[in-house]
């Protein structure tokens, strides 16, 4: 499965509504589901491939179901579906399949290519890098920017790194693909912590608020970014011993905290 699901808008649901208006949808994909598997076993000229379509489809309609209950989740603050979903930590049982949930938030991330070096050494430096140690890594990244090159970067710093932080914890916090400024809806402590402008009274305040609260706190740094804030629903479902289907749907929150799926893929 490759590309957004067509998803469209959904209205904003209380804490009572969502799992109703969950099983109603999930109700209606496996309908849907069923009868788009009719169809191709019908077409399938073996056993074999009418069970290897079944699990296909299957996997697609647990995935729509996925990215439906992900968005309930992020329009209602009562649902904590939403944190659980950015820490990588969710699955459900959809449509026969285990389903794993997730939250993209790279605009929420340190991009090490991009990003003020300032911001990156005072992440560095509150994790215990210092001394020569520091001084290399920051040779090394203004070496690699200059070059243009934006993975070297990003190494650099998982390397300097090692043995400070978890690899799970810096994935959380770092990337290539954010941008020079940092959309504080989903951004971690360690990286609130590392904004120079930020007191940490304030880095603290944003990061005990939820995340549909923290657009209020966008004017407090300069190197917050604003504007809509975009990320990206993410959906894995295995479906066979060795097969494994990930949808990825794009969205926007608007200022009301509705989500907006855009056209534009991953």
């Amino acid at each position: 499965m490759a590309g957004a699901v067509g998803l469209g808008p959904t209205p904003a649901k209380s804490a009572s509504e969502s799992g109703f208006v969950q099983l109603l949808v999930v109700s209606a994909l496996a309908v849907l589901g069923a009868l788009l598997t009719a169809g191709l076993l019908a077409a399938a000229q073996t056993g074999r491939q009418a069970a290897a379509l079944e699990r296909l489809v299957r996997s697609e309609v647990a995935a729509e179901a996925g990215f439906y209950r992900l968005v309930a989740a992020i329009e209602d603050p009562a649902d904590t579906l939403e944190t659980a979903a950015l820490q990588g930590q969710t699955t459900l049982a959809l449509a026969g399949n285990e389903l794993l949930l997730g939250i993209e938030t790279n605009g929420s991330k340190i991009d090490v290519p991009a990003a003020d070096l300032q911001l990156i050494e005072r992440y560095a430096r509150q994790a215990g890098l210092d001394g020569r140690d520091l001084s290399a890594l920051l040779a090394e990244l203004g070496a690699a920017r200059a070059d243009g090159d934006g993975s070297a970067a990003l190494e650099a710093l998982r390397v300097a790194m090692t043995g400070l932080l978890p690899s799970q914890e810096l994935n959380r916090d770092i990337t290539r693909f954010g941008g020079s400024r940092i959309d504080p809806t989903y951004a971690s402590r360690r990286v609130l912590h590392a904004v120079p402008d930020l007191s940490p009274a304030d880095a603290d305040r944003i990061a005990a608020a939820p995340p549909a609260e923290r657009a209020q706190y966008a004017q407090l740094s300069r190197y917050f970014a604003s504007g809509g804030r975009r990320f990206a629903l993410v959906t894995r479902v295995a479906w066979g011993a060795t097969d494994l289907s990930e949808g990825c749907l794009p969205i926007e929150i608007s200022t009301a905290g509705r989500v907006i799926v855009l056209a534009e893929g991953c």
